[in-house]
């Protein structure tokens, strides 16, 4: 009884969560005339009404395309909401589109072109929205995507000229190092394969 409680108030949760993003990226989108953004948020939201939990795969899109708006208050609102809905365990990107390619990867690549937005904001928000990705018990992230994450946070370190900002980035490389040496070191570790079928172990020799 009460897990079922429970699970329902997580439901809501996330609604409402989802609801509160949804609506926010569209002022944005409206204020920006991105009609792309605006009609994929839309269909998100109405699929909130109508199912109240949609597909990761469907309320993601939205976020990608915030990402990759280049609107300095788009693309910040996207990371925000990529990060908690990475933190709250709802989002864990092993979801594979039609194309092959996990949701996680998707994810990682759109937040990484947001440092070519150049603004302070930006980078202290991707700083933190890679490293919860990277960190994240329930989202797994791998190959060139794990690079570009530590790529991006690496240049982060080198241009962002806020000290705040910068502490965040090099706050999150330590974190994001040592999450995946601590996952590879672990007694249960499954090795993992890349696309090509080599041993995770044996790249990193």
């Amino acid at each position: 009884m009460s897990s079922a409680g429970g699970s329902e108030r997580r439901v809501d949760t996330m609604r409402l969560f989802l609801s509160f993003l949804l609506d926010e990226l569209v002022v944005h989108a409206k204020r920006t005339k991105n009609a792309k953004l605006t009609e994929a948020c839309n269909d998100v939201l109405d699929s909130v009404h109508m199912r109240g939990s949609p597909d990761e795969s469907d309320f993601v899109r939205p976020l990608l395309l915030g990402c990759e708006s280049r609107d300095v208050k788009t693309v910040v609102t996207s990371l925000d909401g990529i990060q908690k809905l990475v933190a709250f365990g709802v989002m864990d990107g092993r979801e594979r589109t039609v194309d092959g390619a996990t949701i996680s990867h998707l994810v990682v690549a759109s937040a990484c072109k947001a440092f070519s937005v150049g603004r302070e904001e930006v980078f202290l928000q991707l700083a933190k929205c890679l490293t919860t990705c990277i960190t994240g018990s329930n989202f797994e992230v791998h190959d060139s995507s794990l690079l570009d994450a530590f790529r991006t946070c690496f240049n982060i370190v080198l241009v962002a000229r806020s000290g705040d900002t910068q502490s965040a980035a090099k706050a999150g490389l330590l974190q994001m190092m040592e999450t995946v040496f601590q996952r590879f070191l672990a007694p249960d570790y499954e090795d993992y394969e890349d696309e090509t079928g080599v041993a995770l172990s044996t790249t990193l020799r």
